[in-house]
């Protein structure tokens, strides 16, 4: 099967104010969602780059690192996060960035003989995972789910309940979701 980048094909802009009313299942009642930006990339690729340096997962990743090193005292570093290397990855063409459906080319290439093969050869992107989307909340944190929402502002509360019901009857699609805003009540209950 032949995959496209959809950020390829469509403005980034366009493609973020869509990942964010449809990504989360329409659960939040806001119909329009304008992300505003200044993407001046030449190219889609570096569009899409530039919007998750400027506008998503980059601030988001962050901002949870960052808190998350508070807590626990710990100075923590994003070394590939230097301006430097950023501008540098940037600058490069395309074909240093991925070939042959591998990304990273270039960071592969100067880490090939340090890197077990099975990794230089991996395609797939995996994320830091916890159980918890679905072994803790099936479990000792069943409790979670076992909740309307009530206190989430804009929370479409019909559709939150159908998702959270079919949850419970053993649909995992959207645990991701439904981790979320379990997490998301039990902190507004405790401020």
């Amino acid at each position: 099967m032949f995959k496209v980048n959809a950020s390829l094909l469509f403005d980034e802009t366009k493609l973020l104010e869509t990942e964010f009313k449809y990504g989360l299942t329409n659960v939040f009642m806001d119909k329009e969602i304008n992300i505003r930006g200044n993407l001046s990339s030449m190219n889609r690729f570096d569009q899409f780059h530039e919007a998750l340096i400027k506008m998503s997962s980059l601030p988001n990743l962050l901002h949870y690192e960052d808190r998350n090193s508070m807590a626990f005292s710990i100075e923590s570093r994003v070394p590939f996060l230097d301006h430097r290397i950023v501008e540098l990855a940037f600058s490069l063409p395309l074909h240093y960035k991925i070939k042959n459906g591998y990304t990273k080319w270039i960071l592969r290439e100067a880490m090939k003989e340090s890197l077990p093969e099975k990794i230089f050869l991996r395609k797939d992107k995996i994320g830091f995972v916890t159980p918890g989307e679905v072994k803790w909340l099936r479990n000792e944190l069943k409790y979670l789910v076992d909740t309307n929402f009530n206190d989430i502002p804009n929370l479409n509360s019909n559709k939150a309940k159908k998702i959270t019901k079919s949850f419970m009857e053993g649909d995992n699609s959207n645990s991701k979701l439904i981790w979320r805003l379990a997490n998301m009540q039990k902190w507004i209950k405790e401020q």
